[in-house]
Order: structure tokens, then C-alpha cells, then sequence
């Protein structure tokens, strides 16, 4: 294939209802249009019409007016809109092919819903005008200067659906919906219920996975195999290891081993790392911690820039304390330690191995291994004296 290049034109936000900025399944459209170009091979990618954004994906792309871009290229050059997330590799390299074969000055593949265009790029840069009307005349306009011209009809509408008002776009957006659930459900994921389901286009599952309403897997997701996810689960930037477990809780930017149960109502803000057969309960939070293998955090619980070792018992109402109002210190709790209920670990502290807190201690001091540390108030008894308290009354 000759060396050949991509424009993307992007509605501007400013002017248009339906614009390439806004997101199909968690990305831009204009990011469908991008990965479709790289997909199919094609070196260079303009895009213009919008301000470029500052999201990772849009700095693949150069920003620039496509007459500036055009400037000295040779080749074919792919016209396309921001606004076609459907669109696919496989179809631009069959465009591509066909134009570069026949010799054409411009080839147009259309259908019901749009159409893009594969030029010869020095006739586009001579001819180049802004917006709609280059699209409406690119045609007329080869035609007319004397050049080859071929209309080719394709029989995939999704691929060129492009979407001019926020109705069609909400039906884009259920189509691309339906047609991720469809790739999963075809590697062998089992999907309960379409209801709530939102998968992105990176997202990766493994075979025998069970994903029940209300799931969301937005980008950067990989999940092993045997997994039950949901409902109403949401992960984001997260791998996840096989046969585990997330019910009803959310995942963000972070390390799910293997055989792990979480949730319900379980938050992993980023930077978790979560080891095999841990279980986390309902009610927890973990920040920027590492649970070791076989601890259970089972209810109500808060942990925090957190280095948890193997085979923990943490009990109910316990937290780290990790922040003084200035900065963020660690705590460590090493291999084997039992947490009792409502136990505060004010860090940076260490509990060592094999060491007990009992219920409704605050740690602040370092505790040896095998140790039993207990900071609380002892208990005084007053006997008879609720008697007097309710005869006041």
C-alpha cells in the first residue's frame, strides 16, 4: 500500500449539537475514528474543527489545518468525520485499495447513514475548503476539473452512521452498546441482562465471566476468566485475575488478584494492589494500599497508603489513620496480625508479625511481634447509678 494519510474533521462543540468531543462507550468519537486509522495502518492523522483536547488519546493526532498538513504530502489521503465511531479499519483499507487500484482522483464510499472519501492529496490540498462544503463538493468538484471519480456503495450502515441530532446519537450510542455486549458474548462471556451494561471498546473479559445488570467496564479493563462482576459494578484502568468476585462496587486504576470476593459496597480507589483470595466486605475502602494474600477486611473499614502482609484478620470499624492535616504517612502491618473492632492505626506505625490489637485501641507506637497491644480507657462500673439519673427526670 502507498504511503497514505487521514483528516479528521470534528464538529465544532461550539456550533453543534453532535460533535466528535463527545463519548460513545467512554471515548470520544474521534477516537473511534483514530484507533479506526491505526487499525488500518494509516501513518499520519490530522485532525481539525475543535480545539484539540488534552486527553491522552488526542495527542496521537496532529492538531493543524489540513492545508498546512497537506503541504508537500504525496499519496492517497482518507477524508473522514469525527463523528463516525462505528467506522472500521477493515472498511478504510478496502476503500483505500480500491482507489489506490482504479487510479481515481476521488473514490466515495457512502451508505443511508454518511459517507467518507479517499482523495489524491495534492488534488485536495488545491481544492481544500472548510466544513460541510467540502464534503457536499469534492465530488462535483473532481468531476468537473476532469478527474476519475467512483461512487461505491457499502451495505455496512453502522460503520457510516453519523449522527446529526442528539436523538440519532443516543441510538449510536445503544447500537455501539449492543455490539460490545456482542463481542464478549461471542468469546464466551455470559451476560445476564443487557439492562445497565456498558462495555468499552478496550475493555477484555475472559471466557465463563458472568456480568449481571448494571455493569460498566470502562477503559483500560482486563478481567480474567470465571469472574462474577455486578450488579452495578463499575472498573476503570483495573485488571482483575481470574474466578473473583465484585458485587455491587467500584474499581479505579488498580490490582485484583485471583479468587478475591469484594463488595458489596466496596470502593478501591487508585493504586490498590489486591492479592489472591483476599476478601474485602461490604463498607470498605482502600487507597493506594497492598492487601497480602488470604487477609479479610470484611466490614466497615477505612485503609490508606496501607502495606497489609498475608493472612490478616481485620475487624469491624477499623482505619488508618494516615493523614495529619499536612501529609500522608504509611502504615505496615505485617504477616499473620489480628485487628480488632474499631481499632485506630495512627501512622506511620507497624504492627510485626503475629501481633494482636484489642478492640477499640488506638495504635500509635510500634508494636513487636506476637504482641497485644490494648490502648483504650478501662472500664469503670458504677453500680445503681441510673437509678438516681431517671428519678431526676
Amino acid at each position: 500500500m502507498e504511503s497514505v494519510c487521514a483528516v479528521i474533521l470534528v464538529a465544532d462543540p461550539k456550533n453543534s449539537a453532535v460533535h466528535g468531543l463527545q463519548e460513545v462507550l467512554f471515548w470520544p468519537m474521534a477516537a473511534w475514528v483514530a484507533n479506526a486509522c491505526h487499525t488500518a495502518q494509516i501513518g499520519a492523522v490530522c485532525a481539525y474543527g475543535a480545539e484539540e483536547p488534552q486527553e491522552d488519546w488526542a495527542k496521537a493526532l496532529i492538531w493543524q489545518d489540513p492545508k498546512e498538513f497537506l503541504a508537500g504530502r504525496t499519496g492517497a489521503v482518507l477524508l473522514l468525520r469525527g463523528e463516525m465511531p462505528l467506522l472500521t479499519g477493515e472498511l478504510l483499507q478496502k476503500l483505500v485499495q480500491l482507489h489506490q487500484e482504479r487510479g481515481n482522483t476521488v473514490t466515495e464510499m457512502f451508505s443511508q447513514g454518511g459517507a467518507i472519501y479517499c482523495a489524491k492529496s495534492e488534488y485536495l490540498h488545491e481544492n481544500w475548503q472548510m466544513g460541510e462544503g467540502l464534503f457536499a463538493s469534492l465530488t462535483n468538484e473532481a468531476q468537473r476539473a476532469g478527474g476519475r471519480i467512483q461512487l461505491v456503495e457499502t451495505t455496512d450502515g453502522d460503520a457510516l452512521f453519523c449522527p446529526k441530532d442528539p436523538w440519532e446519537l443516543l441510538q449510536l450510542r445503544n447500537r455501539a452498546k449492543d455490539l460490545q455486549i456482542q463481542r464478549l458474548c461471542r468469546q464466551g462471556v455470559q451476560v445476564l441482562s443487557s439492562d445497565g451494561v456498558l462495555i468499552a471498546p478496550d475493555a477484555q473479559v475472559g471466557a465463563g465471566t458472568v456480568l449481571y445488570p448494571g455493569t460498566i467496564l470502562k477503559e483500560r479493563v482486563k478481567i480474567g476468566a470465571n469472574c462474577v462482576i455486578g450488579p452495578n459494578s463499575l472498573i476503570e484502568n483495573s485488571t482483575v485475575g481470574d474466578d473473583t468476585v465484585v458485587n455491587a462496587s467500584q474499581i479505579y486504576s488498580s490490582q485484583v488478584g485471583n479468587r478475591v470476593k469484594i463488595g458489596p459496597f466496596t470502593q478501591l480507589r487508585p493504586d490498590c494492589v489486591v492479592h489472591d483470595g483476599v476478601k474485602i466486605g461490604d463498607f470498605v475502602e482502600l487507597k493506594n494500599s497492598v492487601i497480602g494474600e488470604k487477609t479479610s477486611v470484611a466490614h466497615l473499614t477505612y485503609i490508606g497508603d496501607s502495606d497489609f502482609g498475608k493472612n490478616i484478620n481485620v475487624g469491624c470499624g477499623v482505619v488508618t489513620v494516615n493523614y495529619d492535616g499536612i501529609h500522608k504517612h504509611r502504615t505496615t502491618v505485617e504477616d499473620d496480625v489480628f485487628i480488632g473492632c474499631n481499632t485506630n492505626l495512627v501512622a506511620p506505625v507497624t504492627m510485626h508479625k503475629g501481633s494482636y490489637s484489642a478492640a477499640g485501641t488506638t495504635v500509635t507506637h510500634e508494636v513487636p511481634e506476637y504482641a497485644l497491644v490494648i490502648g483504650r480507657s478501662r472500664q469503670e462500673l458504677k453500680p445503681g447509678w441510673a437509678v438516681g439519673k431517671r428519678k431526676k427526670k
